[in-house]
Formats: structure tokens, sequence, C-alpha cells
């Protein structure tokens, strides 16, 4: 059983499960500005193993995130937490990550001026780790995390 979705600025990730609990951040890491504008989120979740016993926590994600550039740029970065989430691979405009200190930079695959509109797909798994991010207990899947 697969879910799927497609979210406006109200996903995440897990989008990714990508964000933690805000009071455990660094606010000025957690809150990083950027120099693009999300216009949509789409996650692709395999979420089935979480709803069976003994209920992991650890599921598989594929999410693409399209956004406007705002400035000259040729690299995003995202709030990604190194301990719950593995990032496998990026693809579409990215062309290579580095995931490191609860960042995801992602390299794009080339210099994108402002106005121009882009896509990034992410291929993660959440690890079978509680991380005050995502919750999976007794067949209940939840995240309170914004984007």
């Amino acid at each position: 059983m697969k879910f799927r979705s497609s979210l406006l600025a109200t996903a995440l990730i897990a989008g990714i499960s990508f964000l933690a609990n805000a009071q455990s951040r660094d606010t000025a890491h957690f809150y990083m500005q950027h120099s693009y504008d999300v216009l949509n989120y789409t996650l692709d979740l395999d979420l089935y193993g979480c709803y069976t016993t003994p209920y992991p926590k650890n599921f598989t994600a594929k999410e693409v995130i399209t956004f406007r550039v705002d400035s000259v740029l040729n690299t995003i970065s995202l709030n990604a937490v190194n301990t719950s989430l593995q990032v496998d691979s990026v693809s579409l405009s990215g062309a290579g990550f580095v995931h490191f200190s609860d960042t995801l930079k992602i390299t794009l695959n080339r210099t994108y001026n402002p106005g121009e509109v882009a896509q990034v797909r992410i291929s993660y798994k959440h690890k079978n780790v509680s991380d005050n991010a995502f919750y999976a207990t007794g067949g209940y899947v939840f995240t309170d995390c914004p984007p």
C-alpha cells in the first residue's frame, strides 16, 4: 500500500521528515534564509511497514521540490537530520549532494537565474529511530513538522 500526496507548502519532509523539533535546533540554522521560493512539495511515501507489528519507524520516500529562483544560485540547502534520515540520491535538477551537520546541500545541474523554475527529486530513507519529527506507534503514523 503506497500513500501519495501532492502538497503545497504544508508537507514535510515528512518531506522531508527532514525537519526535527524546532526547540532542539539552533534558531539561525533551523530558519535558514533561502534564495528560492518553494512552489510545491510532492511526496511519495511507502509507510506500509509502519502499520504492521512491531510498528517500526522506518520508511522509504521520494520527494520532488518545485521552486522558483529568487537570485542566481547553483546550490540549495535544506534542514535534514542526519541521525534519522539517509539520503540515497538526488535527481532532476539536482546533480549531487552532501548531507552533513543536519543540512542537505544539493548541487544543481547548472546555475539558475532569477525567475527560473527548477525541480529537485530527493530519494531517502527514514531510519528506525525516534526523532521528535516522525511518530509511528501502535499502527498510527503522524508528523507535526512544518515545511
